[in-house]
Order: structure tokens, then C-alpha cells, then sequence
């Protein structure tokens, strides 16, 4: 008779893809469709645990098992496990960012009862209770606050008749022009950590960090009927996570965080990270793993926009229609070998035009994004 007893929790950043395989469809229509399912529900109590009859004999019967149960954000389950190995089946497969697992149970000969209890961050309730009207009662009262600022936030700036690819962009707009990174919260080791991970923290108190910010975007897409998931892994180094979103059968890269600035700057906005491809965002970001490859080109939002120019010519047509337009700030992406290494391309543009001055924002002597500004 031997006793087995282990916990799991979860990295800062969850260490691998977070996709679920079934995609969910708007739970609600309206925010009033919402109110209706709210009332009466809150108690934040977890569903209650149960014991699984029949034996375990696999480790795909056993994940099988787990998923169902974390699915409906249950508070344990009981497994009985043939041949039961720790190694074999190891907690730490089922621990991420958004679930801690602890393990403890009794092994008699060839088979263990083992009891699995779990903990669920914000973020994954919410979103699990979106997708699922029978688990509203789990939520607390602020993660119900935060699912209904979600569903108003929604309804006041998606219509019906945006195409997907215009609601996303919108969603990205919005948060990032009305939410902060959260700076202090980043570099201090005392701050609430598990509030400003959340879309609780994000949306009640105005300001988060990447988790916060990829979990609000993705529970919003998927409001407007996006497919949205989560992807884990570094940027420059650093831990983080961002979206991969599909528009039109294809799959794209986001991370609205990465372009909200930092420090806040009120009203701007950036579109460096709006729809990458994994080769163009492997420049910067390193994934950690993910079964969804995105390929997808047509919506990044500099090729969408025609934003894209190749070589001098291509520039000058693009900053000579803006500055005709009355534009003076303008935003484009150089590619295909074209290098800007000094400003006199740019300045072309604005000869004659009564000018006096331009300003320009990117990395010379390589492909990228530049800012250029003309008074």
C-alpha cells in the first residue's frame, strides 16, 4: 500500500499551445441575453467532485478523463488507474498557466485510486463559462462583472455587417486605445500578479499584462464568432503570450499587446503585430509549440491596407496618394530587399508641396515598419 500525493502550478506563462479542439460558437446574442443567464447564478462555488467508474488503462483515456472534467471546471475527480506509473501519468502534462493540479491517492497492487482536485485561474473560468451557460454559477461576482463588460463592449462596437476580418480589427483597436499595460506590475515582484494576468484585472481596472490582454482579445473574438486561441512561448527573450486567430480558412499570429505602447500613449495605436504569419513573427517571438500552422498572408494589415511598398517607386506613389489625401502621419512596411539606409527617398515626396519638415520613425539599413510624419 503505497501513498501518492503531488501538485502541479502553473509557469508565469503557460508552457505550450492553449488551443481547445472543439470551438464554440457566441454563447449570446446581445448583452440582455447575458443579463438573463446572470441572474440568480453567482456563487463562485466549483462543480462538485465524482469518482470516474471503471479503470483507467491508458494515458489517453486518462487525459480524456481530465479534459472532461476541467472542461466543466469540476473540483475533483477520482481515477482508478491500472498499472499506475508517476512518471507514466505525470501531473505536470495537465498544469498550465490557467490550472494547477494537486494529486493524492492509495496504490493497491496493479491499480491506484487516484483523486485529481484543481484550481482554475480568472481567465479560464470565464471563458469556460462563456462558452458553457450551465457553468455561470461557478463565477465569482468580479469575473461575472468582467464576462458583462465584455458582452457590452462587444455590442457597442460590433455590428452585424462586418466582415470577420473588420470585427477583429476593431477588437484590437478598442483594447489597445482603451487599456494599459500594466509597467509596474511587469517589473514588481509584490504586485497582484494573478488580478493583472486576467481579464477580471484588465477590463475592471483598466490596465494588464500580456495574459490579460491575449485573454480579452480572444474572448471577444469568439463573441463576434472569430476563431481565437491562445499561444504561449518569448519575445525577445521573455516569456509571454499572444493569439492566433482564423480569418477566411487561414491562420494568423496576434499580439495586440505588443502593439499597444509602452508607456501609454493615448489614441495610439500600432499594426507591427496585426495578422503574422510564423515566419514573420518567428522574428521576434519563438513559440513554444502549436498543432495550427499560420501560412496566412491576405490579412496582415499592412498588405490588406496596400501598406507594403518594395522598392523607391512603390514608396513615392504611396506617400505622394497620402499626402494628396491630406495624410501627413503615414505608416508602411518595406520588403522584398528594399532598404531604406537615409530619409532622401522619403523626402522626395514632399518636394514642392510647401513641407518644411519630415520626421521618421524605424530602423534604418533593414526591412520593416516606419512611421513618417510631414509638416
Amino acid at each position: 500500500m503505497k501513498k501518492y500525493y503531488k501538485t502541479a502550478f502553473a509557469s508565469a506563462i503557460a508552457a505550450s499551445m492553449l488551443c481547445s479542439s472543439v470551438y464554440a460558437s457566441p454563447a449570446f446574442k446581445t448583452v440582455g441575453e447575458l443579463c438573463s443567464c446572470l441572474l440568480n447564478t453567482a456563487n463562485g462555488n466549483l462543480k462538485t467532485g465524482y469518482e470516474q467508474p471503471g479503470t483507467i488503462n491508458s494515458t489517453n483515456e486518462w487525459h480524456a478523463a481530465i479534459d472532461a472534467a476541467t472542461a466543466n471546471l469540476t473540483e475533483s475527480i477520482t481515477l482508478n488507474i491500472k498499472d499506475f506509473s508517476e512518471s507514466v501519468y505525470n501531473i505536470n502534462t495537465i498544469a498550465d498557466y490557467d490550472i494547477s493540479v494537486s494529486a493524492e491517492g492509495v496504490i493497491k497492487g496493479d491499480t491506484a485510486a487516484i483523486t485529481y482536485t484543481f484550481s482554475y485561474s480568472p481567465n479560464y473560468r470565464i471563458v469556460a463559462a462563456y462558452n458553457d451557460k450551465s457553468l455561470m454559477s461557478v463565477l465569482t461576482g468580479e469575473e461575472l462583472a468582467a464576462l458583462m463588460k465584455a458582452q457590452e463592449i462587444h455590442d457597442s462596437i460590433i455590428t452585424p455587417d462586418m466582415s470577420y476580418y473588420e470585427r477583429e480589427l476593431t477588437i484590437h483597436n478598442y483594447l489597445a486605445a482603451n487599456y494599459r499595460y500594466d509597467i509596474e506590475a511587469a517589473t514588481n515582484p509584490n504586485a497582484n500578479n494573478v488580478r493583472t494576468h486576467s481579464i477580471t484585472g484588465l477590463l475592471l481596472d483598466g490596465k494588464g499584462v500580456c495574459e490579460a490582454y491575449s485573454n480579452a482579445f480572444m474572448l471577444l473574438c469568439r463573441m463576434s464568432g472569430i476563431k481565437c486561441y491562445l499561444a504561449t512561448g518569448e519575445l525577445d527573450g521573455v516569456r509571454h503570450q499572444w493569439n492566433i486567430v482564423e480569418l477566411n480558412g487561414e491562420y494568423y499570429n496576434v499580439d495586440l499587446t505588443s502593439d499597444d505602447p509602452v508607456p501609454d500613449e493615448p489614441g495610439k495605436i500600432y499594426y507591427n503585430y496585426l495578422n503574422l504569419s510564423d515566419a514573420e513573427i518567428s522574428k521576434t517571438h519563438r513559440l513554444d509549440s502549436s498543432n495550427i500552422k499560420c501560412s496566412g498572408l491576405r490579412f496582415n494589415y499592412y498588405s490588406y491596407n496596400n501598406l507594403v511598398v518594395s522598392n523607391r517607386e512603390d514608396l513615392l506613389i504611396l506617400l505622394n496618394d497620402k499626402l494628396n489625401r491630406g495624410i501627413r502621419e503615414i505608416t508602411f512596411k518595406t520588403e522584398g530587399g528594399y532598404i531604406l539606409y537615409d530619409a532622401e527617398d522619403i523626402k522626395a515626396a514632399a518636394e514642392d508641396r510647401g513641407l518644411t519638415s519630415v520626421s521618421v520613425v524605424g530602423d534604418y539599413g533593414k526591412e520593416g515598419i516606419f512611421t513618417v510624419t510631414f509638416k
